[in-house]
This record gives C-alpha cells, sequence and structure tokens, in this order.
C-alpha cells in the first residue's frame, strides 16, 4: 500500500473533525515502507536532478540536512562552488560553515558529515558579523502534500532551526526549500500540521522535480513550546532567549 492511498484512508476522519496525529501518521508510513531513508543510489540520482535546476545553479549558498541520505547533495555543493551550512547535532552548538573550495577532494566526504563539521566548518551559533542570506534549503521528508505540507522524522529540528536562522538574519521568508522524497511520498491528502511548520516550494523525486504553489509564513519561535531546559541545549536559542529578556 503506498503513502497516497494511506493518507486516503484519513480522509473521512479529517472531515469528521478527528485530526490524525503526526506520530499515527509515521507510525503507519513506515510499517508499509521499509525502503526509508532512501537508498545511497537514489540518492545520488536525486542529487544530479537537483544540479539541473535553476534555483540551485545560482544558489551561493546552500542549507543542507543532516541526513545520511543527503551526504551527496552536502559533497556536490561543494564540489560545484557553493558554501553550505549543517547543523551541529541536535543543533547545540548552532551551525556550521564550509565555504567552497576550503575541502580536499579527499576530505570531502567526512568533511560533510557531523563528526567532521567542527574540522572543516566554521562554527555560527550568533548573528554573523557579516551577511549571509541562504538561497535555498534541502532536507528530508515522509511525506509532501501539494501545498507544501511536510511531514518530517518527528524530532523537530528542521523547523526549529528555520526559526533560528530567520532570528540570526540568514533566512528569509521567500528562501527556497526543496524536499526529497520517493514518488510514493507526494500524497494528495491534507496532513497533519503544527503551528511551527515551514512549507515546501518543491520536491525532488526520482522522476523529476516538482514544484508546489505556497503561502509561507515567517519562520517563528514558538516559546511557549519549547522548556528551560530544551532551550539552554541549543546554544544559539539560548543566545536568542536571553538577548530577548535583555531587551524587555
Amino acid at each position: 500500500m503506498t503513502i497516497l492511498l494511506l493518507a486516503k484512508q484519513f480522509i473521512p476522519k479529517f472531515n469528521e473533525g478527528v485530526m490524525i496525529s503526526k506520530k499515527d501518521v509515521r507510525t503507519e508510513f513506515l510499517k508499509r515502507h521499509s525502503n526509508i531513508p532512501i537508498s545511497g543510489n537514489t540518492s545520488g540520482k536525486l542529487a544530479e536532478i537537483l544540479r539541473k535546476n535553476a534555483t540551485y545553479q545560482k544558489a551561493g549558498l546552500l542549507f543542507i540536512s543532516p541526513d545520511i541520505e543527503l551526504k551527496q547533495f552536502r559533497i556536490n555543493c561543494l564540489l560545484d562552488g557553493k558554501n553550505l551550512l549543517m547543523p551541529a547535532p541536535g543543533i547545540k552548538e548552532g551551525f556550521y560553515l564550509i565555504k567552497a573550495h576550503s575541502v580536499p577532494f579527499t576530505n570531502l566526504g567526512f568533511a560533510v558529515s557531523p563528526k567532521g563539521l567542527s574540522q572543516f566548518g566554521e562554527r555560527i551559533d550568533q548573528k554573523p558579523e557579516t551577511e549571509l542570506t541562504i538561497d535555498l534549503m534541502i532536507t528530508t521528508a515522509l511525506a509532501v502534500n501539494s501545498d507544501g505540507s511536510r511531514l518530517g522524522d518527528g524530532k523537530g529540528f528542521f523547523d526549529l532551526s528555520c526559526a533560528i536562522l530567520a532570528k540570526l538574519g540568514m533566512m528569509q521568508k521567500n528562501t527556497v526549500i526543496f524536499a526529497v522524497a520517493g514518488e510514493e511520498q507526494i500524497v494528495e491528502a491534507e496532513l497533519p500540521e503544527d503551528v511551527w511548520d515551514i512549507k515546501m516550494a518543491g520536491a525532488i523525486t526520482p522522476a523529476g522535480m516538482k514544484s508546489f504553489v505556497i503561502s509561507q509564513k515567517e519562520p517563528e519561535i514558538f516559546w511557549d513550546k519549547l522548556s528551560e531546559k530544551q532551550i539552554r541545549k541549543i546554544n544559539p536559542l539560548w543566545k536568542i532567549f536571553q538577548a530577548s529578556k535583555n531587551n524587555s
């Protein structure tokens, strides 16, 4: 059974006013699919599809999630003379900027891994002194629909990264965001959403690029949804929180 059929099963419940939780959708989806995450061969093909995209070709700075299936995307980014921004594990230390042409070819694979970030990247946990604007963001998804709604892995790090980066002045409302997904992960049904969820402008699939017509909202940190323990664990978040308290 595909995710499309799975999602259609939920439509009557949505219509009856019973919202199916993200956890329920993830659980049911993963029960029916053993090929998630995307395999290495498929990932390489998808990375090549992105290379032909005009937005990618014009981009100077890319944010690419640290998922293993996006490793080739990150390597290509540096090979193509673009700067790469990645979050530290759990965003605890903020983000790392790896500049184009700064990594020897033989070290590229390690440099774009979570373990290689601190060695080859420049740490960013507060507003940069010089302007840095993200042109394109790439992340993974379990499911995406035609209005740009994305169902992620449930950890929430991507949406929180967007909110933090917006506060740091590095992400704009019109920053383009693509999800990487298989054909069976593009759904027609409504997906459950939270107030902090970020819309996808399109999806990179084995069949090619898919564009969505979306209405993007400004990424926002919802402090009331975060505990002080969570805020303290993420260095840039804690700095933003302290600054907001000092200015209030």
